[in-house]
C-alpha cells in the first residue's frame, strides 16, 4: 500500500493539514486527498527516527529555509530515511530576476524567516556536497528540482 508521512514541528502547519479539503477543484480537475494514505508526524525533522523505511524523500521548498551546512544536515535526514534502493527529490525556488522580484514584494507574507533562492548549478553542488549522485535534473522558470540517490 502507498502512504505518505509527513514531518513537520510546526503546530499551525499541522492545523493547515487538518483543515485542508479532501477535495479541490481546479479548472476542470478535481483533486481529492485520501487522509487515510497520509501520516502526519508532528517532530522534530533531525530528531525523529524511522531509518531505512522510505523508497522517495520530497522536500519541496525546504533546504532554501537552512543556512550553509545546515542543509547537508537535513538532506542527510533524509538520505538516513531512505532505504537502500530509495531515491530523494529536492527542489528549491530558482534565483531569477523574477524570483528575487516576486519575493521581495511580497515580502511581509513570504519571508518569515531565513530563505535563499538558488541556481540549478547551486542544487546539484549542495546535494554532491550532501553525498547525492544527481539522476536527473529538471528547472522550470522559477524552481530547480533534482533527483538523487544517496551514495553509500
Amino acid at each position: 500500500r502507498d502512504s505518505v508521512v509527513l514531518v513537520d514541528s510546526d503546530p499551525a502547519a499541522h492545523a493547515r493539514f487538518l483543515a485542508a479539503p479532501e477535495q479541490l477543484q481546479v479548472g476542470e480537475y478535481t483533486l481529492t486527498r485520501d487522509a487515510s494514505r497520509i501520516e502526519y508526524v508532528q517532530a522534530d525533522f533531525f530528531e525523529w527516527e524511522d531509518a531505512g523505511a522510505f523508497d522517495v524523500g520530497i522536500d519541496w521548498g525546504l533546504i532554501e529555509h537552512f543556512p550553509g551546512e545546515r542543509k547537508t544536515a537535513v538532506l542527510h535526514r533524509f538520505a538516513r530515511c531512505l532505504r537502500e534502493d530509495g531515491v530523494q527529490i529536492t527542489a528549491v525556488p530558482r534565483d531569477t530576476p523574477g524570483m528575487r522580484a516576486f519575493y521581495w514584494l511580497f515580502a511581509d507574507e513570504l519571508n518569515f524567516g531565513y530563505r535563499e533562492l538558488h541556481s540549478p548549478k547551486e542544487l546539484a553542488r549542495i546535494l554532491d556536497s550532501a553525498g547525492f549522485e544527481i539522476l536527473a535534473t529538471r528547472n522550470t522558470p522559477d524552481t530547480c528540482i533534482a533527483l538523487g540517490k544517496p551514495r553509500r
